[in-house]
Order: structure tokens, then sequence, then C-alpha cells
């Protein structure tokens, strides 16, 4: 695997950041490009979505770098055991890496971790140190996916014409997930099984980006409500209006100095925008309040 580590210095330089973030970022790129192209279902799509897919197909539209891959199989079919094989199958067998641990049975999705064969991807405190794959499976989607194209920072530089094609989750679809999953993940934090992770923060330093690319219609929100509804059901266990939930999500954030100390270290860890540019919890929250008194 010839690559120009110069390259990725340049990068590094360019977005302000640790050479550690572009490999990473480069290798990720290239494990999503073997699955997708070796995967065939006629049971359905792989669609990819995530804080990955708003950096790499949607023209960097967050400016942060995303570890991770997420993707949604849909439509689900009624045994997902075919897709599983498939899938694990291929993990097995992608040029380059090597699965390091079998994926654990799970009724929603399959996660697999792989580390490159040649260890060119280095070790960094604010980074996993593996790549991480997971397939989500569900019914089905409320928007049409966008096919786009997608490379890493590495190839555009290169201009090795490296990139490809793939459906993507829609970004009202993303925002709808990135709402839902922020609300009850902060709320659980009042209660005595808290499910928050400070990497949480996340989704409200994405969804400043997104607000400005809605349409906040009848339709978006009576599926923003459904969304809603069932994770409160299946994570909470509780019934909660989506207007109380929102006034108590921000006055914890407000009131729990902790939300924003993880917020601001997740995007100095995270962000490559110039550091006069990077968004603060401050101007996040604030959006995040405007975006959902409008559902």
């Amino acid at each position: 695997m010839s690559l120009n580590m110069e390259l990725f210095e340049q990068i590094a330089i360019e977005k302000g950041c640790d050479i550690a973030f572009p490999i990473k970022e480069h290798f990720l790129i290239q494990v999503i490009q073997q699955l997708v192209s070796r995967f065939h279902s006629a049971d359905g799509d792989l669609i990819f979505g995530g804080g990955t897919s708003l950096v790499c197909a949607y023209d960097e539209l967050t400016k942060r770098f995303s570890e991770d891959a997420d993707f949604r199989f849909v439509p689900r079919p009624k045994s997902t055991a075919n897709v599983r094989k498939m899938l694990t199958d291929i993990a097995h067998s992608l040029d380059g890496f090597e699965l390091i641990a079998e994926p654990v049975p799970e009724s929603s999705k399959i996660e697999f971790r792989f580390v490159d064969t040649e260890n060119i991807v280095q070790t960094h405190s604010a980074l996993r140190p593996y790549i991480k794959l997971e397939v989500f499976f569900t019914d089905n989607l409320f928007y049409a996916p966008e096919e786009k194209e997608i490379s890493s920072f590495y190839d555009k530089l290169a201009g090795t014409n490296a990139g490809f094609k793939l459906k993507c989750v829609s970004l009202e679809d993303t925002t709808i997930d990135k709402i839902s999953s922020f609300l009850w993940r902060i709320l659980s934090t009042d209660t005595e099984k808290s499910q928050y992770n400070p990497a949480d923060m996340r989704h409200l330093h994405d969804l400043f980006f997104l607000a400005p690319k809605l349409d906040i219609d009848s339709t978006f929100k009576s599926n923003m409500l459904e969304v809603f509804k069932s994770d409160m059901s299946h994570r909470m266990r509780a019934k909660y209006t989506f207007d109380v939930c929102v006034k108590d999500v921000i006055d914890l954030l407000h009131r729990n100095k902790q939300f924003k100390a993880d917020y601001e270290q997740y995007v100095a860890n995270m962000s490559y925008a110039k550091n006069t540019d990077r968004l603060s919890f401050e101007d996040a929250c604030k959006s995040f309040e405007e975006l959902t008194s409008k559902i």
C-alpha cells in the first residue's frame, strides 16, 4: 500500500490537526468503499449516514473529523441472518484490513472493528485504536436517500480520482435521528441509568450546521415526533411530550456545567475549523433551541 506521508502532513497542517486524523479518515473511506462495492443483496440497500457522511458526502458540512462509519440497511427483512452473514464474510476478506473481533450479535445492528494490516493508522488519545463500522437494520427511512460521491482528503489532494458513489441518508433523516438521540441521552443524565456519553455533544454541534438546510414543514414535524415518541418509549420507558422534553434538556444544558466542558473538549479534539470559526457551546445551544421551537 504505497502512500505519500508528506501529503498527510500537508493535510494535517491545513486542517490544524494531528496527522493521525487524516490518516484514519483515509483508511475509513477505503473500508467503506470495499464494503459497498462488494455487498449486493436482493433484500435491500446499504445507505451511508451519520456524522462521517456529513463531512465526506455532503461537502464538509460540519468541518469535523468523524472516525466511524454508520450504515442503514433498508428495508429490514423479517430475518437478517443472510445479510449479517454476507456482511461478515466481506468484513473477513477486505484487502489491507483485519477484523479484530467477531461482531457481537445484536437485534438492531451489526458492528465491525478493523485494523490496517500494515499498521499505518496511528494511535491518538482522541481516537479509537481501530476502525469501527456499524450497520443498523431499519424498516425504512422517511426521505429518499441521495446519491453522493465521496473520497478521502488524501485522494482529493493526490488527485487519484479514487472517489466513488453511494446512497446516503438524507439531511432530513439525519437531523431527525440526531435531535431525538440527543434529547433522550441528555435527559437520561437526570435518571439512575444515564446513557449519556461526552461524544454525544457531536449531535449538538452538527445540528447547528444542519438547521439552515432544512424545510421544517408538517411532514418533517410528523416524522420527527414519530421517532421521538418511539425513542422515549424504548430508551427511557417514559412518556414525554416533545415540548416538555426540549425544555428540560435545554435547562440541563445550562444548569450542568459538565455539558459545556464536554462540548468544548469534543470540538477541540475533532473540529478542523479555524480556531476563530469554531462553534461555541452557547451558539450551538441557541441554534438547538431555535430549531426545536419550530417543531
